[in-house]
């Protein structure tokens, strides 16, 4: 392993959860734009390509919570 990868590996849980405080518009961050959410997602890959992939599930997890359940919008739309 390099010394980016072992470097990386050391905080990569401290980024991931800073990734994901900054997309859900938490207190210290600003309402997330278009630019924001392409930023953090290229900063998310780079993140997976050179660091651990293992923690990348709940990540996904964590930004799906954040949409909510896409079923849950479909039962809610009434035909008529």
């Amino acid at each position: 392993m390099t010394f980016v990868q072992n470097s990386l590996k050391a905080k990569q849980s401290i980024l991931e959860k800073t990734f994901i405080r900054i997309i859900s518009a938490t207190e210290g961050y600003p309402q997330p734009g278009r630019a924001i959410r392409h930023l953090v997602g290229r900063c998310l890959v780079l993140l997976y390509t050179r660091g651990e992939t293992r923690t990348m599930f709940d990540t996904l997890q964590a930004l799906l919570k954040l949409v909510g359940d896409v079923k849950a919008v479909d039962k809610d739309v009434v035909k008529t």
